[in-house]
């Protein structure tokens, strides 16, 4: 009895693996890449048998510095998604991921394409009454003329068609002039462009019609961060983590805009954001990372090297890791030699 009381409560793990291959893009599959760059990028696609297959593009020059740390960035995010989560069906949980709005906050972007991405854009269904959106099969008359752009607009800024998308959103916009939500993802649109003080400006508008915009707020606060207005971005970053204090990403982004201003005295609060997003994702390599890039600056080699250690175990192959530990081995051997 004792034995099968321990199989009904043991949780079972669920293992995944990942293999390198063609992806069909044709078929549904997801996009990971970087928002700075349009190389390296990796395409997934579901296999058999809990396996899940990648392929790599790296450009013309794939051993350049650059390329190789956003390879390692991507790798990451694949690996903690569909190996590390073991679930029955990771591959479902990595194309809600992909679907997730917020997803956009993150400089790794899960892009979704589904077989029928361009019926969702401007083909109607056989039936002359319906209309095919992302969001299923509905009825012409309850889709208006600016959620339609909207859902357009939303299509081509997951395929990185920028100039498209922005188009569509302006439609949508003029339409109708009250949807928050239109107004961020124009926002989104208009950051990725390299248009940050009219990015600024629609996150402003968003926040005037839905002032619980918890997205709004965080995406306006990174345009901020990459403006240098550090009090701003906190400021933003605070009141998104008000509204959804359970979401990992505010609290490192927030300790990006903290260890910035290092020299005000706001390492112990970078501290703070980076041990809190570590609590919630204790499995996320990068966050484990931050820390340990804190803890160098800070002078704490052995806590740096310890924080390196669970990244690693985490992602054996990261890049940037072993960038840190080379810091902090050198810094050891110098400390060493000065004694």
């Amino acid at each position: 009895m004792e034995k099968k009381h321990n199989k009904l409560n043991s949780r079972r793990v669920y293992k995944w693996q990942v293999i390198e291959g063609i992806v069909d893009t044709s078929n549904d599959y997801i996009k990971v890449a970087h928002e700075e760059y349009p190389l390296p990028y990796a395409l997934l696609q579901l296999g058999r048998c809990r396996t899940v297959i990648v392929e790599y593009y790296a450009g013309e020059k794939p051993w350049y510095a650059v390329v190789q740390t956003t390879l390692a960035k991507i790798r990451e995010e694949i690996s903690y998604y569909i190996l590390q989560q073991h679930t029955p069906d990771n591959w479902r949980c990595a194309v809600k991921h992909a679907k997730a709005s917020r997803t956009v906050c993150d400089k790794i972007h899960w892009i979704w394409h589904p077989q029928d991405k361009l019926a969702q854009v401007n083909i109607e269904c056989k039936d002359k009454n319906k209309f095919r959106t992302p969001d299923g099969i509905k009825d012409k008359q309850n889709i208006s003329p600016a959620i339609m752009q909207f859902k357009i607009g939303k299509a081509f800024l997951d395929t990185d068609d920028l100039e498209q998308a922005l188009t569509a959103l302006n439609r949508s916009i003029e339409l109708d002039n009250t949807d928050a939500e239109a107004f961020v993802f124009r926002g989104i649109t208009l950051r990725r462009m390299k248009e940050r003080t009219r990015a600024i400006s629609d996150f402003d508008s968003a926040i005037e019609l839905s002032p619980k915009c918890d997205w709004a707020y965080a995406n306006r606060g990174f345009v901020f961060y990459l403006l240098d207005k550090h009090l701003e971005a906190i400021a933003d970053l605070d009141r998104a983590i008000e509204l959804d204090d359970e979401y990992a990403p505010y609290y490192a982004n927030r300790g990006h805009v903290y260890f910035d201003r290092w020299d005000k005295g706001d390492y112990l609060l970078a501290l703070n954001d980076y041990q809190k997003a570590i609590d919630m994702e204790p499995d996320k390599a990068e966050y484990h990372r931050y820390l340990a890039n804190l803890f160098l600056k800070e002078g704490k080699l052995n806590l740096a090297e310890n924080c390196l250690n669970e990244a690693l175990e985490i992602d054996p192959g990261d890049i940037e890791t072993f960038a840190i530990f080379a810091q902090v081995k050198d810094s050891q051997k110098r400390d060493a030699a000065s004694i």
